[in-house]
C-alpha cells in the first residue's frame, strides 16, 4: 500500500473522527439545555405553588371581609330594631352571603388558573427538552452512520484502483515494478511518464 493510499485512509478515519466529535458537542449542549430546561420546569411549579398559596390567602382574607360585612349590617339592623330573620333584611344578608361566597370562588379559580398556567408551561419545558435531545441524538447517529458509509465508499473505490495500479486486466495486488519483471511493458507508462521500455538482449 502505497502512502497516498494510507494518508487517503486516514484522511477518511479523520472524517468519521470529527462526525464522532460534532455528535458528542451536540449532545453535550443538549444535555446542558436538558439542565436549564429542568431549572425553568422547577421554578414554572414553584410559581404554581406559590400562586395556589396567594390565592387561597386572598380566598380567605375576602370571606372574612365579607362576613365583616355582614356582621355590620346586623349591627345596623339591630340598632334600627329590624327583625333579620324574615323579610328584606333576611334576604340582603343571604344575597351578601352569596355574592361574598361567589367572589370567594372567582379568586380561588383564578388562582388555580394561574397555578394550572404555570404546571403547562413546565410540562412544556421538559417536553421540548426532551424532543430536542432525541432529535440531537438521532441526527448525531445518522450523521455518523453517513460519515462512516461514505468514508468506506471512498476508501474501497480508491483502494481498489490503487490495489490495481490503475490498468485494466492486471493481476490483483501487483504494482508497476513487479509487472515489469514479467515483461508486459514494452513501451513507455502513461501513468508515470517515465522511459519503462523493455532493452533488448542479443543472443
Amino acid at each position: 500500500m502505497d502512502p497516498f493510499t494510507i494518508a487517503f485512509i486516514a484522511s477518511q478515519g479523520l472524517k468519521v473522527a470529527g462526525a464522532l466529535q460534532m455528535g458528542g458537542l451536540a449532545k453535550e449542549q443538549a444535555a446542558l439545555k436538558r439542565e436549564i430546561a429542568e431549572l425553568n420546569a422547577r421554578a414554572a411549579e414553584r410559581d404554581a405553588f406559590e400562586a395556589v398559596r396567594i390565592g387561597l390567602g386572598k380566598k380567605a382574607n375576602y370571606m372574612a371581609c365579607a362576613e365583616d360585612v355582614v356582621q355590620k349590617q346586623n349591627v345596623i339592623f339591630a340598632y334600627a330594631d329590624v327583625d333579620t330573620s324574615f323579610g328584606t333584611a333576611r334576604q340582603l344578608q343571604e344575597e351578601t352571603r352569596l355574592i361574598g361566597r361567589l367572589n370567594a370562588a372567582d379568586i380561588s379559580n383564578a388562582a388555580y388558573a394561574q397555578a394550572l398556567g404555570y404546571k403547562r408551561q413546565a410540562l412544556n419545558y421538559r417536553l421540548n427538552s426532551q424532543l430536542q435531545s432525541s432529535a440531537v441524538e438521532a441526527q448525531s447517529a445518522q450523521n455518523l452512520t453517513a460519515s462512516v458509509i461514505q468514508a468506506g465508499a471512498n476508501i474501497g473505490m480508491n483502494f481498489d484502483k490503487l490495489s490495481f495500479g490503475g490498468g485494466a486486466g492486471e493481476p490483483a495486488g501487483l504494482n508497476i515494478d513487479s509487472t515489469l519483471s514479467y515483461g508486459n511493458f514494452d513501451g513507455p507508462s502513461d501513468n508515470l511518464g517515465l522511459d519503462l521500455s523493455v532493452p533488448q538482449l542479443g543472443f
